[in-house]
């Protein structure tokens, strides 16, 4: 299991990224400022209190994502797989709350 706490790191994939797996990660708190998480699979993982700035999950999976706390600024969520992801008054989202419900995500 991967465990990423409190991290300055940026994931650039040198190849095809849909092989990567971060099912059930713990990237808490981490900075993934501009990371690349295209085609990934981020299926239960917990990226709370994380910096996501500028980082792209195009096509990814964040079903049952905990994204509480998270800074999700300018990121590429084009076809990325929101359902039950979890937010709180403090994640930073891209669009509005009743968007995050409309796309599948839970408020928590």
């Amino acid at each position: 299991m991967l465990i990423l706490k409190r991290l300055n790191f940026s994931l650039k994939l040198k190849y095809p990224a849909h092989s990567t797996n971060f099912q059930g990660a713990k990237i808490i708190g981490a900075n993934c400022f501009r990371s690349d998480f295209k085609d990934a699979n981020l299926k239960n993982a917990k990226l709370q209190n994380s910096n996501m700035v500028g980082a792209n999950f195009e096509n990814a999976d964040l079903s049952n994502a905990n994204l509480k706390g998270a800074v999700l600024k300018l990121v590429n969520l084009e076809g990325a797989n929101l359902e039950n992801a979890q937010f709180n008054s403090k994640t930073i989202l891209p669009f509005d709350k009743s968007e995050a419900l409309e796309r599948g995500m839970i408020a928590a």
